[in-house]
């Protein structure tokens, strides 16, 4: 899909489906439509890191690509302990529907 729509385009997009899909979560009022909203959010998330690691390899140099990818790596593990973290604080306060938005 990237070598038919341009990448950044692409990224764009991805991350609109991904937030509509969030904030669809948040306001989902049955377990089916939760579902569908989270298979959305998945969807997206999927097609993220396929095209950020080709935009990572074209405009890292080649010497420096290696080290790139696993910051980028160990960044995405980091967000993912944090907002784990920020969650059990945010929970309480706006229900579960606020850990999506």
């Amino acid at each position: 899909l990237a070598d038919i729509i341009d990448r950044k385009w692409l990224l764009f997009v991805l991350a609109i489906i991904g937030g509509v899909a969030s904030i669809c979560t948040s306001r989902a009022l049955t377990f089916e439509m939760f579902t569908l909203c989270r298979i959305g959010a998945a969807i997206a998330l999927g097609g993220h890191l396929p095209v950020i690691l080709s935009l990572l390899a074209d405009f890292v140099p080649l010497t420096e690509r290696a080290e790139a990818m696993a910051l980028l790596s160990i960044i995405g593990g980091w967000g993912g302990s944090i907002g784990n973290a920020l969650a059990v604080f945010v929970t309480p306060l706006g229900g579960w529907q606020s850990a999506y938005l």
